[in-house]
């Protein structure tokens, strides 16, 4: 006796996956179902099903690429800035014209830091303490006098992302020396101590007298998730003379220069970027079918690339300033 085999009950176009699978290059995985006869007949997934595997490969390859970007590509991105902003702060130094203070615009070359003990050397400080600032180097609290001048001038700096420069800040010991180059000239610092939030500050600086206070983030590892546990300050004092201070210093500066905050104007120009890289990815997918495979990646994964890197980057903003 022959087994009639059951038809699979037939779906609605709408309801098929097929013109998503063809559009993603991808072989659309089937439902095994068996028969008295032995035979197994397969039918295609449901959209939604289809739309949940696409989330979750979407959220784990977006995940992925922030890890990458923060640990990887940041700090390129960071020997890129350091680089060209060496270039820049050397040639104003030869024609004498680098800032001496007042009002110098943001994401300006400032100042050279070199601690030997911290295997830093010749590392540009900028003005500003932002998020995007320190992004590119250390950065100078606007409303503090630049190194070499009297009284105590913040330079702030990240503890992981864009290499972080000041990682192994509190590993620094009392005695050891730090350089300073500026448009006024060399000035040397002696560490004084390593402290938190709760300890004891440096005595008062004397009429004349300058400090550099470091500040970074501290506690950031995988165990913590990535986040700064606390704030730790290293304080240097000048030994030797200061220059004169221009006038012109500002008063305070806005929430997103100080310590540990992000800068929520980032949010603005994240809201644009997001349906970029959306419209980007779709009309990958949409080149893919009607346009061929291997001339779609050629085109399509640059620009893809190009604006993932802009809400990655944009994002971070969003972040501590000091991680």
């Amino acid at each position: 006796m022959t087994a009639v085999q059951e038809r699979p009950p037939a779906h609605r176009e709408q309801d098929s996956p097929t013109v998503l699978g063809r559009a993603a290059g991808l072989r659309l995985p089937r439902r095994r179902r068996t028969h008295g006869s032995g035979k197994v007949a397969t039918r295609p997934l449901r959209v939604s099903h289809l739309i949940a595997i696409w989330a979750m490969l979407a959220c784990s390859v977006a995940t992925a690429w922030f890890v990458f970007f923060a640990l990887v590509l940041s700090s390129l991105q960071f020997q890129h800035s350091q680089h060209n902003l060496y270039a820049t702060f050397r040639e104003q130094l030869s024609q004498e014209v680098a800032p001496l203070g007042g009002e110098i615009a943001p994401d300006s070359p400032v100042a050279l830091l070199s601690i030997p003990a911290l295997h830093i050397k010749d590392s540009v400080i900028v003005e500003g303490t932002a998020s995007a600032d320190l992004a590119k180097g250390a950065g100078h609290r606007r409303d503090t006098p630049l190194p070499g001048q009297p009284g105590t001038s913040l330079i702030f700096g990240r503890e992981t992302l864009f290499s972080g420069i000041f990682g192994h800040l509190a590993s620094a010991r009392p005695g050891e020396l730090i350089s300073v180059t500026t448009g006024q000239g060399i000035f040397s610092y002696k560490v004084e101590q390593v402290r938190h939030a709760g300890d004891h500050f440096p005595t008062l600086l004397a009429d004349g007298e300058s400090r550099i206070t470091f500040v970074t983030s501290e506690g950031a590892d995988l165990a913590n998730g990535w986040t700064p546990q606390r704030t730790v300050y290293l304080d240097a004092k000048l030994q030797g003379k200061s220059a004169e201070a221009p006038p012109g210093l500002l008063s305070s500066v806005p929430d997103a220069e100080q310590a540990m905050n992000g800068d929520v104007s980032a949010l603005f120009p994240l809201v644009l970027w997001i349906p970029l890289l959306v419209l980007a990815a779709l009309a990958a997918v949409w080149a893919q079918e009607r346009w061929g495979r291997w001339q779609t990646w050629l085109v399509g994964v640059p620009v893809v690339l190009a604006a993932l890197w802009g809400v990655t980057e944009t994002g971070i903003q969003l972040l501590p300033n000091l991680m």
